[in-house]
């Protein structure tokens, strides 16, 4: 996925809280690439080992990443 350098914190949180919460929750790894030079976006990494984990827990891409 790819955000916008302004949206990491969104998805952070305060001291890591949100990133964590989704991680435990969900069951993914999720990890924030670095940003490339001149550029406003970067890659957000989302990897899990079952993908059904995430259908169980009624979780989707959309709706784990609509944060404001």
């Amino acid at each position: 996925m790819i955000i916008l350098n302004e949206m990491v914190g969104s998805i952070i949180g305060k001291d890591g809280s949100t990133i964590r919460a989704l991680q435990s929750e969900t069951g993914a790894c999720i990890k924030i690439l670095e940003s490339v030079a001149d550029s406003d976006e970067r890659v957000v990494a989302i990897s899990a080992r079952e993908v059904c984990l995430w259908a169980k827990k009624g979780f989707t891409p959309v709706s784990v990443f609509c944060l404001k």
